[in-house]
């Protein structure tokens, strides 16, 4: 939804009564840039994030919506590939942002959105979890060149799940998942194990 620039943020909002009233009235200056009525420069509306600034050409940009619905994930192998192989090629690299505290990847940078991974657990077990989870073929697609782009593994009462970050390279980064987000069959394949 798109609005002319002379409207005021207040009388938008306004007619928006499931959004909140912003607290100050954005504006454009001559460069593009946005700033509030105290005067204070907010920066370009792209860089700033909010979803009440203006856009660059005098209309209210408003920002995509978060996904709609969750993600499906769902177990798939691909025709004629070679899990045993494939497991021995796989590195686990970690992530940041999934870390509240140092380690083996570097100073957390831990995301608002993204669940945190235990500290406890070590690089050389969370590689033992992925390529025991890849020979046991949890795996799921899309495939990126040789390798899957989510792996799931089962520890206990958690499910992880590995995401590819390097498909040149086999790598992986991973994170715990709530209940609901585990695929439909893992608790078959870890049964059977």
């Amino acid at each position: 939804m798109w609005r002319k620039f002379g409207q005021s943020a207040r009388k938008w909002a306004s007619k928006r009564p499931n959004r909140k009233a912003i607290s100050a009235i954005a504006t454009l200056d001559a460069a593009g840039w946005a700033s509030a009525s105290s005067g204070v420069p907010l920066g370009r509306p792209d860089e700033v994030g909010y979803d009440d600034l203006l856009h660059p050409k005098g209309r209210w940009a408003m920002r995509a919506p978060k996904r709609w619905r969750p993600r499906k994930r769902e177990i798939f192998l691909r025709d004629g590939s070679d899990l045993p192989g494939l497991a021995n090629r796989v590195e686990y690299i970690g992530s940041p942002e999934h870390k509240a505290v140092p380690s083996f990847a570097g100073q957390p940078r831990l995301r608002a959105d993204a669940s945190c991974c235990p500290p406890e657990i070590s690089q050389s077990t969370a590689c033992e979890w992925l390529r025991s989870a890849i020979r046991l073929g949890a795996v799921g697609a899309p495939w990126e060149g040789d390798f899957p782009r989510y792996v799931w593994h089962k520890e206990g009462g958690l499910v992880y799940e590995g995401r590819l970050v390097n498909r040149q390279a086999g790598t992986y980064k991973g994170y715990p998942l709530q209940r609901e987000e585990w695929p439909d069959r893992i608790e078959i394949i870890y049964a059977e194990s």
